[in-house]
């Protein structure tokens, strides 16, 4: 475990409960679920411009659970909270 810094009075955690974002990768789709408010109109741009799709961030429970982008397996590495897997199950 990480030690914390004399100066901090917060502790370090190694892993993020909070997350902000996810990035789905398949062989031919990127989306990135991500809130609307959270982007600039020239973010949303940029993202266009590289084709990735972005979704709001509540989508991504139903879009792991779709079966036609893959056979329905998801690659979640061990290090993960249950509590960020729990939905996908």
């Amino acid at each position: 475990m990480p030690q914390r810094p004399i100066h901090s009075p917060q502790p370090i955690i190694p892993f993020n409960l909070l997350i902000c974002a996810y990035l789905f990768i398949s062989h031919d789709w990127v989306v990135l679920f991500l809130d609307a408010v959270k982007l600039t109109d020239e973010v949303e741009d940029h993202l266009r411009a590289l084709n990735i799709e972005r979704k709001e961030y509540s989508d991504i429970w139903a879009v792991l659970h779709w079966r036609d982008w893959g056979g329905g397996k998801v690659l979640i590495s061990p290090e993960t909270s249950y509590a960020n897997t729990f939905p996908t199950t």
